[in-house]
């Protein structure tokens, strides 16, 4: 005790041992007014994932955080210093070898102020991530069209460019693609020259896969073709006697292509003129076609087919009656008049159809005149006509007619003849040609005032009528039509007749057409 007691007497151990109480005395107050405490601060993380691109690695799904949770302490007056700032922390993407690597750990923070802190831990400490491989290679596009063009439009071509489209991706990613797709909405289109498709990427089961990047632009362009109508172009004329019995070209259609603007507008394309000229037999020809400019075909060897069909015109022989015959310029008051022949004949020229079907039922038109002629037998030419404009007729007939004088003691009993022997099919007077082959006759009603320009009036010598010929050239596109319109003069003061071997009446219809009775 006597060393303790001595030690302690000592004035440097009271001095020692006042200075420790002091400070501990002065620790107890500055944790009283200044506590040591902790504190956890949200610190951004920096990384340098964009070095995995040149180890050909890529991270897949985007699970590095933004920020980590840093956890200091300290005297409450030096952390409420501390800010975010203060720190920097990464997480180090050199540190990764290959796609197998699992994880990736958060380096140590590193402080960079002033103020005395310890930092006690990081949150999270490591990070897992998955890496895939990066893989290049290449796909077709394949162009596909949605929705209606419109009428008579066709896609003539349609190219993609560029046609390969080569992708880099994680290799799940062009694993699962099978092929890729662009496509053309032709609802949302107003320029058919060149679209921007929309790219569609399938896999295998024909389902849709999201999540491809395509780093180029993608074009589809159009080549449209219209389907216009061919009108054949003739020239010349075949040899005479003969006729284009039918004509038939092939393609009747053609796909064109060209500028929207100008096929908009396009419905015909004319053949370069097909020469028919002196042509006698039947064949088969060839003609391009006139393009507009800035026009082309879809088909560059296309060319158009002409067959033509020729034909003779052929004559045959007809025979008609005498009931068809109207008589002109008859003096009624003082004369009957008698036809003593019963048929008559000549010869039809044309299409061999038409003359068959005249000669069944010939629609002619005869007459004769019988002005000046007194009393006795008389030979008069028959001038005649077809009403059928397909058809020439060629006649040469004369008829022996009787005249007879009206005496007045007769006069009643020639009445009285006359009255018993009407015809009662009466034959009209044919119009002269109207160009129609076929019409009906009037019905007759009387009419003391006859239409001079319905009632012909020939000369008093009448030569054989000869109708026109069939134009020997026609028109290749329109069937020969003869035009046979026999030259005939009106007189309003004529009477016509017609007969049928008994005495002669006639009367006028409303329309001015002669009817023989």
């Amino acid at each position: 005790m006597s060393f303790l007691d001595g030690f302690l007497e000592r004035k440097i151990v009271v001095k020692i041992v006042s200075i420790l109480l002091a400070i501990l005395l002065w620790y107890i107050v500055l944790d009283i007014k200044d506590p040591f405490e902790e504190a956890t601060l949200t610190v951004p993380l920096q990384t340098n994932v964009n070095i995995l691109d040149s180890k050909g690695l890529e991270l897949v799904g985007n699970n590095i955080p933004d920020n980590v949770e840093i956890t200091v302490s300290g005297r409450k007056s030096r952390l409420e210093k501390v800010f975010k700032n203060d720190f920097y922390i990464s997480a180090d993407f050199l540190q990764i070898e290959d796609e197998h690597t699992s994880y990736i750990s958060i380096g140590a923070p590193k402080y960079k102020g002033t103020e005395g802190i310890i930092i006690k831990g990081v949150n999270p400490e490591k990070i897992n991530i998955r890496l895939e491989k990066v893989v290049t290679d290449s796909f077709e596009i394949m162009p596909e069209i949605v929705g209606e063009l419109p009428e008579n439009y066709s896609i003539h071509q349609i190219k993609v460019r560029p046609e390969i489209l080569e992708l880099k991706d994680i290799k799940s990613s062009i694993d699962s693609i099978d092929r890729i797709v662009a496509e053309v909405d032709l609802s949302k289109v107003k320029d058919y020259s060149y679209v921007s498709p929309r790219m569609v990427f399938y896999n295998k089961e024909g389902k849709a896969v999201s999540g491809i990047d395509i780093n180029q632009a993608i074009i589809v362009e159009l080549v449209m073709a219209k389907n216009v109508a061919v009108n054949l172009n003739t020239s010349g004329q075949v040899a005479e006697g003969y006729y284009v019995n039918d004509i038939q070209h092939n393609p009747e259609y053609i796909n064109v292509i060209g500028e929207m603007q100008v096929l908009n507008k396009l419905y015909t394309i004319n053949t370069n003129p097909v020469d028919l000229q002196g042509l006698k037999d039947d064949v088969k020809l060839q003609s391009d076609f006139q393009l507009p400019e800035n026009i082309k075909l879809a088909n560059l060897q296309e060319k158009e087919t002409i067959s033509v069909d020729i034909e003779p015109f052929v004559t045959k022989r007809f025979t008609y009656s005498v009931d068809k015959i109207s008589i002109y310029n008859a003096d009624q008051e003082n004369y009957t008049y008698k036809i003593k022949s019963t048929t008559l004949s000549g010869d039809a020229t044309g299409r061999l159809e038409d003359v068959n079907l005249f000669i069944i039922n010939p629609r002619i038109k005869a007459w004769i005149n019988v002005n000046n002629l007194i009393e006795g037998t008389h030979k008069v030419d028959v001038n005649t006509a077809s009403q059928n404009t397909d058809i020439e007729v060629v006649t040469e007939n004369s008829v022996e007619v009787i005249v007879e004088e009206i005496r007045n003691d007769d006069e009643n009993h020639s009445l009285d003849n006359i009255n018993t022997n009407l015809n009662t099919n009466p034959t009209p007077n044919p119009k002269p040609n109207t160009g129609s082959s076929s019409g009906t006759n009037p019905k007759p009603s009387t009419n003391p005032n006859p239409s001079p320009s319905i009632s012909p009036k020939p000369s008093p010598n009448p030569s054989p009528s000869i109708s026109q010929k069939p134009s020997p050239n026609p028109s290749p596109s329109i069937s020969p039509k003869p035009n046979i319109n026999p030259s005939t003069s009106s007189d309003p003061d004529a009477t016509p007749e017609s007969n049928s071997g008994t005495s002669i009446n006639t009367m006028k219809d409303e329309s001015g057409e002669i009817w023989s009775i």
